[in-house]
C-alpha cells in the first residue's frame, strides 16, 4: 500500500480486542484484553487491516466528561509505519468528535508527535512514566494500601484535575 492508496478504516467493535491486543503487545504498552473491551465497547475505535484482514492500525476516540474526548489507542504494527495510517485514523477520530461536538485531547508519545503536530495538537503539560526497577524492599512493614473512595469523590477529583490541566469543563 502506497501513501496514496484509499485505505478502508473500519470501525472496530468487541471482538476485535485480541486483535488489539497484538497491536499493543507489540508496541510494549501495557494495555490487556479488559482494557480493549473497554475502548471498544465504550469509545469509537476506527481500525485498518491489510489484505488478509490482519488488524495493522488502530486509533480510538472515548468520550469523557463535560464535552471532552481522548484520543488514544493510535497503534500501527512495525510493517506498515511511516505511510500515513496513523494520521488517517486519527483524522477519522476527529471527525467523529467533530460531529459529536467533542473538544480532543491525547496522550503522545515523543514518536507520536510527529504525527499530531501536523494535525494542530500542541504540547500542554508532559507526563513522565516511571517504572520500579527492583521490586525488592529493605522494610519489613506491608506497603500503604490505598484509600477506597466513593465514585462521586474520584469524579470530582478527576475534574479538578481538567480543569487544572486547561481542560474546558
Amino acid at each position: 500500500m502506497a501513501d496514496t492508496d484509499p485505505i478502508a478504516i473500519a470501525r472496530l467493535g468487541p471482538d476485535d480486542a485480541r486483535a488489539g491486543l497484538e497491536l499493543s503487545t507489540e508496541a510494549h504498552w501495557n494495555q490487556n484484553e479488559a482494557d480493549w473491551r473497554f475502548f471498544l465497547s465504550q469509545g469509537t475505535v476506527f481500525g485498518v487491516r491489510d489484505g488478509g484482514a490482519h488488524l495493522i492500525a488502530t486509533a480510538a476516540l472515548l468520550p469523557y466528561t463535560s464535552g471532552n474526548a481522548w484520543i488514544s489507542m493510535v497503534l500501527v504494527t512495525a510493517n506498515w509505519r511511516r505511510r500515513g495510517l496513523a494520521t488517517r485514523l486519527v483524522d477519522a477520530c476527529l471527525g467523529a468528535a467533530a460531529r459529536q461536538g467533542l473538544t480532543t485531547w491525547l496522550d503522545a508519545t515523543p514518536a507520536g508527535a510527529t504525527v499530531y503536530g501536523p494535525l494542530g495538537f500542541a504540547p500542554t503539560l508532559q507526563l513522565r512514566r516511571l517504572r520500579l526497577e527492583n521490586a525488592m524492599s529493605t522494610k519489613v512493614e506491608a506497603p500503604p494500601s490505598l484509600v477506597p473512595c466513593g465514585i462521586e469523590r474520584f469524579t470530582a477529583q478527576d475534574r479538578l484535575a481538567m480543569v487544572l490541566t486547561g481542560a474546558r469543563c
